[in-house]
């Protein structure tokens, strides 16, 4: 994470899809939509590989703070499952219960992270 390196890729990939759909003027009311359907792509792409704004982390973490464990770990947002993998509040019949094969890879490091620590081995398909 980090505001510069986020705000790079964003710009050049979202200039990219633009350039692809014709959609760059963002005054001209044919190509707004196409515009901000490039951005909100690209902020989705940057969201899945793990690229995310450093203020995105920051209030991830603030969120974190607030919530339970079972809504830690059905988040939508890789961060907070990642950090999940290292609460107590996870125990180790549950811990040994997940199916993270198909999630982020830094969640999935985290998992193998944890296991390692507890004893377990870790059922994962990767």
């Amino acid at each position: 994470m980090g505001s510069l390196t986020y705000l790079v890729k964003y710009y050049e990939q979202s200039t990219q899809i633009q350039q692809e759909r014709a959609c760059q003027d963002y005054g001209d009311d044919q190509q707004i939509k196409g515009y901000l359907a490039a951005q909100e792509e690209v902020q989705q792409r940057l969201r899945n590989d793990g690229t995310i704004p450093l203020e995105e982390f920051n209030s991830t973490l603030f969120e974190y703070l607030n919530l339970s464990i079972e809504e830690i770990l059905g988040s939508d947002q890789m961060v907070l499952r990642a950090l999940g993998m290292f609460d107590k509040r996870l125990g180790k019949r549950r811990l040994k219960s997940l199916n993270l094969s198909s999630d982020h890879e830094l969640v999935q490091s985290f998992f193998r992270i944890r296991c390692a620590f507890e004893g377990i081995r870790p059922q994962l398909d990767t």
